[in-house]
């Protein structure tokens, strides 16, 4: 199994360039990824926790164009650490 630490701070989403498939054809078909983000403003921030259906709601829209497995997901009121598999 490969697994993949990856670090990030995001301002944004742009949904018209294809992130996924580029992080598959980076580290291959099924290849396990743990990651961070975190939000730019993170000192006294809840909003991860504060709309947590509106974050569901996204990974189920990014899931229904780019399968991915989900192993593990920790959301935090500021920062959320994830493990995904890639198909």
């Amino acid at each position: 199994m490969r697994v993949a630490a990856l670090t990030t701070s995001y301002g944004g989403y742009d949904d018209s360039t294809d992130h996924h498939d580029g992080l598959s054809a980076c580290l291959g078909s099924g290849a396990t990824c743990f990651f961070t983000v975190a939000l730019a403003r993170r000192r006294k921030n809840t909003l991860l926790v504060d709309r947590v259906d509106t974050l569901r709601a996204a990974f189920r829209h990014v899931r229904e164009r780019h399968p991915f497995h989900i192993d593990a997901i920790v959301i935090l009121p500021e920062h959320l650490h994830c493990i995904w598999t890639l198909p």
